[in-house]
């Protein structure tokens, strides 16, 4: 059930009449002056109109200045009387009053003063704007100048050995689980680091991308150390094209070695286990 405020409202709401101009001193004060009704909202405001401009009002802020209501306008209709409706009376204005040319739009009135829009000036102004669409914010580069390259974000990789074993046991479980073990025995023996980070890391790589570095670096170590660069070399090669800290690199290093170490020699057991057997 509605609060007093808005019966009161819906009670006045019916004397403006859609189409219907009326005189409004809201506290919208921008819209003080002549405006058009346009339509009634369901909890008894008003919408009303000025020079394309529309606003939900309170119908205590409006003054009826008009009136195109016919007879009988906003009434529900008598009921049929022994199945035939009532003959329709000819609609016209109330005594008193004038139709209201609905197709001319509302004066606009400020502080008694009609104002005039200046719409060749709104007109100008919308082509303008018109005008720069499909239009570039920037000047072209010139032809052969170099675009700026991206630069990768900075990574952040844990330290600490319970922090780096989180870092990489479930990832490494993982990728060997949906990588096929061909697939990284090919790229373990033709891999070439310098090569490596030109042609297999993307632009923006990742923490997958960084974590699989690392694995196959610490593959190769084990299966031909001569064919990476020195040890020294490859934190500073890792932090530039990963953007990680060099220290972090060495500890991730060492980690995957003594991971992948350990792995080898428990299959390794199981192999003579089951060959003894």
């Amino acid at each position: 059930m509605p609060d007093i405020y808005t019966q009161q409202k819906l009670a006045i709401q019916g004397q403006f009449v859609v189409g219907s101009l009326a005189d409004y001193t809201g506290q919208r004060k921008a819209l003080h002056g002549t405006v058009r009704i346009v339509a009634h909202e369901r909890k008894g405001g008003v919408v009303i109109e000025c020079d394309g401009v529309r606003a939900l009002v309170s119908p205590f802020a409006l003054t009826p200045v008009a009136a195109v209501r016919p007879p009988g306008a906003g009434k529900r209709p008598e009921a049929p009387q022994n199945g035939h409706r009532p003959a329709r009376r000819a609609l016209r204005p109330r005594a008193g009053g004038h139709a209201l040319d609905v197709s001319r739009p509302a004066k606009l009135i400020r502080n008694g003063v009609e104002v005039v829009p200046d719409r060749a000036a709104g007109n100008d102004a919308l082509l303008d704007r018109l005008r720069q669409i499909g239009r570039p914010t920037e000047p072209p580069p010139p032809v052969g100048a170099t675009p700026p390259q991206a630069t990768s974000p900075k990574l952040t990789t844990p330290l600490g050995k319970a922090n780096v074993e989180r870092f990489f046991f479930g990832w490494l479980r993982t990728f060997r689980r949906n990588t096929p073990h061909d697939v990284r025995q090919a790229v373990i023996d033709r891999f070439d680091l310098p090569a490596y980070l030109r042609d297999r890391v993307p632009e923006l790589p990742g923490l997958h991308e960084y974590r699989r570095c690392i694995y196959f670096i610490g593959a190769v170590a084990l299966a031909d150390p001569t064919r990476l660069p020195p040890p020294a070399a490859i934190p500073p090669l890792l932090a530039a094209r990963f953007r990680v800290a060099e220290a972090a690199v060495s500890i991730h290093l060492k980690w995957m070695r003594a991971r992948l170490e350990s792995d080898h020699a428990a299959f390794a057991q199981r192999a003579t286990v089951g060959a003894a057997q």
